[in-house]
C-alpha cells in the first residue's frame, strides 16, 4: 500500500508540471529535478535515465519545433516527397527538374518567338549618295577625269595661239578672243593637273609622297617628266593670265606682247605634254610605228 500511494504522488506530481516543462518554464529552485524520479512498473533500473539535475533549459527560437511521429509518417507518404512522384518545379525553394530535349527546344522557341527581331543592315539602294567617307572616294573618281579633263586646256590653248598669230593681220583680234582662251585654259588645267596626280596614284601606284624628294625624282620616267610638266604648265598659265588681265586694263602694250607670246609657247608645251601622256597609254613609239604603218605598211 505505501508503495502504491508513493506511486500516485509521483504521478500526480508529474501530472502538474508537465504544462510547465512543455512550455519551457524552468522548474522551481526549491523543486529538486530528482523528485521528479520514479520507477514506473514493468521497467527495470538499468532502462531509466536519471533526470539531469538542476533548470530546465528553454528551447531556441530559432529551433523548429517538435514534429510527431504522426506528421513525420505523412511527410514521408506525402506525393511531394522526395521520393516516389516527382517534385513539382513550381514550389518555392525546390530546385527544378531538369527538362527533356522536346520541352527545351520548346522552351527556345518560344524564347526566340518572344525576342525582338534584330534589325539586319539595309542593303544600299543604286543612286543613293553614301555621305560616309564620300571626300575621301573623290580622288579615285576624279582621276579616271583625267583623260577627258585635259582636252580642254589645250583645245583652248591651241585655239587661242591661233587667233593670236591670226591677230597680226586682224589686230581686232589679237585681244579678247586669245585673253579668253588662256584664262578659261588655265582654270581648266588646275583641274588636269590635279587630276593626272591622282590618276598616277590610283592607276599608277605612285602617290603624292614619292614625288615630294626632288632630289630622289628619276627624270628620265616618262611618268615624272608628264606629271611635273602638267603642274609647270598649270602655274605658267595662272600668271600669264593674270598679265592679261592686267595687260587689258590698263591697255599696255608690252604687257600685251609678253601673254601672247606666252600663249604660244603654252600651245606648243601642251602639245608635247600631250605626246607623253599619250605614249603612257599606248607604248612609246606609238606615233612612229602609226606613220610607219601609214607611209610603207610592207617595212620591217
Amino acid at each position: 500500500m505505501k508503495r502504491i500511494s508513493s506511486l500516485g504522488v509521483l504521478v500526480s506530481t508529474a501530472l502538474l508540471l508537465l504544462p510547465n516543462i512543455t512550455a519551457g518554464q524552468p522548474l522551481a529552485a526549491d523543486q529538486p529535478a530528482s523528485s521528479l524520479q520514479a520507477v514506473t512498473p514493468g521497467e527495470s533500473a538499468a532502462e531509466q535515465e536519471p533526470l539531469a539535475e538542476g533548470p530546465v533549459s528553454a528551447p531556441s527560437a530559432d529551433a523548429p519545433p517538435p514534429q510527431s511521429d504522426e506528421s513525420a509518417s505523412a511527410s514521408e507518404g506525402s506525393p511531394d516527397s522526395d521520393e516516389g512522384v516527382p517534385v513539382r518545379s513550381d514550389q518555392p525553394g525546390v530546385a527544378p527538374l531538369e527538362a527533356t530535349p522536346d520541352e527545351q527546344s520548346e522552351e527556345d522557341g518560344d524564347r526566340k518567338a518572344d525576342a525582338p527581331e534584330e534589325s539586319s543592315p539595309e542593303e544600299p539602294i543604286p543612286g543613293e549618295v553614301d555621305w560616309n567617307g564620300l571626300i575621301e572616294r573623290s580622288p579615285a573618281f576624279l582621276a579616271l577625269m583625267h583623260h577627258a579633263a585635259v582636252h580642254l586646256p589645250i583645245a583652248l590653248w591651241l585655239f587661242g595661239a591661233f587667233f593670236v598669230v591670226l591677230g597680226v593681220v586682224a589686230p581686232s583680234l589679237r585681244n579678247q578672243i586669245p585673253a579668253a582662251c588662256l584664262i578659261g585654259g588655265a582654270l581648266s588645267s588646275v583641274f588636269a593637273a590635279a587630276s593626272g596626280w591622282w590618276y598616277a596614284e590610283h592607276e599608277w601606284g605612285e602617290p603624292w609622297d614619292g614625288a615630294t624628294h626632288l632630289r630622289d625624282i628619276d627624270w628620265s620616267e616618262q611618268l615624272t617628266q608628264h606629271r611635273w610638266a602638267g603642274v609647270a604648265l598649270a602655274i605658267a598659265s595662272c600668271v600669264l593670265s593674270l598679265v592679261a588681265i592686267i595687260s587689258l586694263a590698263r591697255g599696255s602694250f608690252r604687257l600685251g606682247i609678253l601673254w601672247r607670246i606666252g600663249l604660244i609657247g603654252l600651245a606648243l608645251a601642251v602639245a608635247w605634254e600631250g605626246h607623253i601622256g599619250g605614249e603612257l597609254i599606248h607604248g612609246k613609239g606609238f606615233l612612229e610605228e602609226a606613220y610607219q604603218a601609214w607611209i610603207n605598211p610592207d617595212a620591217p
